[in-house]
């Protein structure tokens, strides 16, 4: 978080030193597809949407770069029941995915809209938890033997190629954003452990909209 801070100060100062317009302000939508596929005996309740904040830098030569930071929850496999005639075993695994896009845009203004395509390098920080909750009864004796077992999970960050395109307007005081990005990860999310084992898939798709105001 400090070296983002860092950057988006030397970022700043390099647009003011252009004499372009800085632009800062909040973001969300959903995404259409990286969903985990589908497990043995296993409901997903993924969270296709997401919340950030968003910076954009107007540069010379109708250039501009975007940097964006998203949140987005998941709950990966919140159900995972193994069951029998003498016990049954239920695992879940919840993760909190942050991703840090860094985009380059060119856009040229058309009347009041500006359409621009973009790209760029997104980084990928998951990290979470896994709860297994098991219980057992023997056959013979009658005796239930139960056990849960919590934790913690830092999964290693990843990154993706982005490309995609969009269009600036203003209404009243706000500047809105409506875009389309297609990111390529290096690799997937996986949850594996005794019980459950799975990946997402490399290939996301968003729709975002952007609502910002103009600093300068």
């Amino acid at each position: 978080m400090k070296s983002l801070c860092v950057l988006l100060f030397f970022l700043l100062s390099i647009s003011s030193s252009f004499g372009q317009s800085i632009f800062l302000g909040l973001n969300g939508g959903g995404r259409t597809n990286n969903q985990p596929p589908p497990f043995y005996e296993t409901t997903h309740y993924t969270n296709p949407y997401f919340v950030g904040a968003m910076a954009d830098f107007e540069l010379p030569h109708h250039l501009g770069l975007t940097v964006d930071l998203i949140y987005n929850p998941h709950a990966y496999a919140p159900y995972a029941f193994y069951g029998s005639q003498v016990g049954y075993t239920y695992t879940s695994a919840r993760a909190n995915i942050w991703e840090v896009p860094f985009l380059v845009s060119y856009g040229k203004p058309i009347g009041k809209i500006k359409p621009f395509v973009t790209g760029g390098l997104a980084f990928r920080l998951t990290h979470g938890s896994t709860d297994n909750d098991s219980s057992y009864q023997d056959i013979f004796g009658g005796e239930v033997t139960s056990s849960h077992s919590h934790t913690l999970m830092n999964w290693p960050t990843t990154y993706g190629i982005v490309g995609g395109g969009g269009a600036r307007f203003k209404l009243g005081p706000f500047y809105l954003t409506p875009e389309l990005r297609y990111t390529q990860w290096n690799q997937g999310i996986s949850f594996t452990n005794q019980y459950i084992s799975f990946t997402s898939t490399k290939k996301q798709l968003q729709v975002l909209v952007s609502v910002a105001v103009r600093i300068r």
